[in-house]
């Protein structure tokens, strides 16, 4: 089974039939959007955020057939799926071998790790060029920002001997804490002065694998070591300036982000969204993701403590997470919007 493959009968298995199979892909590609956030935030799978962003939807649907005619997926509506039996089987057997992909954290890093690697990759060739006096060299990484960046803070001609060993020594004491294979793998990416870094094609042949599987190893080692760079910077010291310009605080999309400093001036949500002319149905969909992002946020600021413990009782007592099945079981006067507070909320546990 494809790496695409496992990891959509994956979702389906989570998601079990609550959302539509666009929800699914709009979570791969990393769509900003505050229903995919909160989604991902519920179903506890925004680790995968944005890990596949050029994922065409027929690649989709066409993994979605072969899911469906093998009889490991079941059809409930016209874009819902559940996992059968079957499908709970080969996904308990395979997943093993894709243990890689819960390394990832696509939301926490998706900004940061592409950065990270393409400033790395070029600060490297650069140091291995000029070291084997090969000045004339074609730059592997094409982004002029990037280019702008690495010139920036290349180090002089006098410290480059002792900054290529302490960045050797950081990316070592990184990979120690991989495998070999998957070390290996970031190895062979990087370009030098006598060879370029091997393509995801190149490195699936080399290891029998497909190049989703070598894509998203590569992604899930680049996002370990930003974490473990964000817990054991004073041993990264090198490497943590590779992201010191980047803002890592609390994400959220950028509409989102207008509701939440207008709410930081004590504005009401009808104050708000007349302020920015846009629905409350919309501001109430900031709110939630905003409870999803800042943990200091009290849900009694939107809804009273009893509520909140009749919605949790409700929800504990239903497998399903739909929000037209939950709220038939409650009182008429507690709305979607507290409903999604609470589920946010919950969905951190």
């Amino acid at each position: 089974m494809s790496t695409i493959t496992l990891i959509l009968l994956y979702l389906i298995s989570l998601f079990n039939g609550d959302r539509t199979i666009s929800g699914i892909y709009h979570l791969l590609k990393g769509k900003r959007s505050s229903q995919t956030i909160q989604d991902g935030h519920l179903y506890q799978c925004l680790f995968l955020f944005g890990i596949l962003p050029r994922l065409l939807r027929d690649d989709l649907d066409q993994v979605l057939e072969e899911l469906l005619s093998n009889h490991y997926i079941k059809q409930e509506s016209e874009l819902t799926y559940k996992i059968t039996k079957k499908g709970e089987e080969i996904l308990r057997r395979e997943l093993k071998e894709l243990d890689y992909i819960f390394y990832l954290n696509g939301w926490k890093h998706k900004g940061a790790s592409t950065l990270f690697w393409s400033r790395l990759v070029l600060t490297i060739q650069s140091l291995s060029c000029l070291e084997a006096k090969s000045h004339h060299f074609f730059p592997i990484i094409k982004d002029e920002q990037v280019k702008g960046w690495v010139k920036k803070h290349f180090p002089k001609q006098s410290n480059r001997k002792q900054f290529s060993i302490r960045l050797y020594e950081e990316l070592f004491f990184l990979l120690s804490k991989v495998s070999k294979e998957e070390a290996e793998i970031f190895t062979y990416k990087l370009s030098g002065s006598h060879r370029i870094g091997l393509t995801n094609e190149q490195l699936a042949s080399m290891y029998q694998k497909d190049k989703e599987a070598i894509q998203l190893i590569h992604l899930s080692i680049v996002h370990r070591m930003l974490d473990e760079m964000q817990v054991n910077g004073h041993q990264t010291p090198f490497l943590n300036t590779f992201i010191s310009d980047i803002n890592r605080s609390i994400q959220m999309t950028n509409s989102t982000r207008q509701t939440y400093l207008l709410m930081k001036r004590g504005l009401s949500l009808e104050e708000i969204a007349t302020q920015r002319n846009l629905k409350v149905n919309t501001i109430e969909d900031h709110i939630v993701e905003i409870m999803l992002e800042d943990k200091s946020l009290e849900l009694t600021s939107f809804i009273e403590e009893e509520e909140v413990e009749l919605i949790s009782e409700v929800i504990a007592n239903n497998s399903n997470k739909k929000l037209s099945d939950l709220k038939k079981q409650l009182p008429m006067d507690i709305s979607f919007f507290k409903i999604r507070l609470v589920l946010a909320r919950l969905g951190e546990r």
